[in-house]
């Protein structure tokens, strides 16, 4: 059993086995220990980290900072020590010694590719959805935050697609709707997103409701990026319309 459970989607939370949950609140011994989850299985030089946190200080005063975080650490989660791999030149998280809700998320989402089964293929997609509570670390606006954060968003919409596109395939409609709604509203610009959604509304006997998801997408887009709709999306509106 894992000594502690670290929530990075949605926000720096851990909680233990007896379901206590906390937080360090604190930036700096958040953020170190977020980055060795993150790296869970591959522990970083200290130097590597000594110039990603502390970039403007010499490697001298940068390793200082280091190890006085660290010290931070061990006195706010006294469970470090158990947690943490501490080498002279390298720093990581114990194989075994937390459980994360990143790793669980995308260990889901690349069960789900391996299924045989289209059920099994959909449980390991909710599951993987269900564990995604929101943006990694969204309190933080590192280079290495927003880059991870961007990754693992685009994993979760891809999750969201491939379970609109598996429940479309077994005439599941009305649920394909809701998901492609939720993928729809959390990347708003997505042509690919509301092209699926207008196509399940008129697939579902809608097409007043897909023609106005349409008209409500082109003057969205219009007013945010100054461009008009793509190819696909003036195809469908031709469709729906019966215009040439």
């Amino acid at each position: 059993m894992a000594l502690l459970e670290f929530g990075l989607l949605g926000g720096f939370q851990f909680s233990d086995p007896s379901g206590t949950t906390a937080a360090l609140g604190t930036s700096r011994p958040e953020k170190l220990l977020a980055y060795l989850l993150l790296k869970s299985g591959s522990p970083q030089p200290r130097r590597r980290l000594a110039y990603l946190f502390w970039p403007d200080s010499d490697e001298s005063q940068a390793q200082t900072n280091l190890r006085r975080e660290l010290h931070r650490l061990r006195r706010l989660l006294p469970q470090t020590e158990q947690l943490m791999l501490a080498e002279d030149h390298r720093l990581g998280v114990r194989p075994g010694a937390v459980e994360c809700d990143v790793q669980l998320f995308e260990r889901q989402l690349d069960l789900a590719s391996s299924e045989s089964s289209v059920k099994e293929r959909l449980e390991r997609l909710h599951q993987a959805v269900a564990t995604y509570k929101g943006e990694l670390l969204p309190e933080y606006y590192d280079d290495w935050v927003l880059e991870e954060r961007e990754r693992l968003q685009e994993r979760f919409l891809g999750a969201l697609e491939r379970i609109v596109q598996l429940l479309e395939a077994a005439g599941e409609l009305a649920e394909a709707i809701e998901h492609a709604r939720r993928w729809q509203h959390l990347d708003p610009l997505s042509e690919r997103a509301v092209a699926t959604l207008v196509k399940l509304h008129s697939h579902n006997g809608d097409r007043a409701l897909a023609l106005s998801l349409l008209e409500r997408y082109g003057s969205r887009l219009e007013r945010d990026t100054g461009l008009g709709p793509g190819p696909e999306l003036r195809a469908l509106r031709k469709q729906l319309t019966g215009s040439r």
